[in-house]
């Protein structure tokens, strides 16, 4: 029988391994653009990195949700992706702020 606190697998751990490989290959890429400039699609960016586009998007997330980048996902509508300048403070949080107050 299986616990939450059983050990993670080997496959679990390679996952994670190549996860976080990936998250820091697209922080060195990122860091190219300038803060602000749009960001390539993540399909693009697959390409560009030799990823499968489904590895691509959770990265993103990450990145999104460290702060690094603000991530407007494939709704090109709502405004493409872009990198944050380290004292701005991400739009997620701005609403967030707006609604508390």
């Amino acid at each position: 029988m299986s616990t939450a606190f059983d050990e993670p697998s080997a496959t679990e751990h390679q996952f994670v391994r190549r996860h976080l490989a990936l998250v820091f290959r697209l922080r060195q890429y990122v860091a190219r653009y300038a803060f602000g400039q749009a960001l390539p699609t993540a399909a693009a960016l697959a390409e560009e990195l030799g990823f499968e586009a489904r590895f691509i998007s959770p990265a993103l997330t990450y990145l999104d949700t460290e702060g690094s980048i603000v991530c407007r996902g494939g709704n090109r509508a709502a405004g493409p992706s872009y990198r944050l300048r380290p004292d701005e403070q991400h739009p997620d949080d701005v609403a967030f702020d707006r609604d508390i107050r």
